[in-house]
């Protein structure tokens, strides 16, 4: 997809980015890949971004914003 869209970040081996553009390429992975979420992992010389599928991760996604009442009171 990157060479036929022309997107060079996604045919070079490594790339520099900011840490909110890996967000950005982890929702562009999911996407892609129709993956049920990503984890961008810094690992002190770079960061990368893995994408998860399965029923324990998809599981794990709770659509009720309830939470947030308890955790920023």
């Amino acid at each position: 997809m990157g060479e036929t869209e022309n997107i060079r970040e996604l045919v070079a081996p490594t790339f520099s980015a900011d840490p909110i553009d890996l967000h950005a390429f982890g929702i562009l992975a999911c996407g892609i890949g129709e993956a049920d979420a990503f984890y961008v992992a810094d690992y002190g010389d770079g960061m990368l971004v893995a994408v998860l599928t399965g029923d324990l991760v998809s599981s794990g996604w709770q659509p009720d914003h309830q939470r947030a009442l308890l955790v920023f009171p």
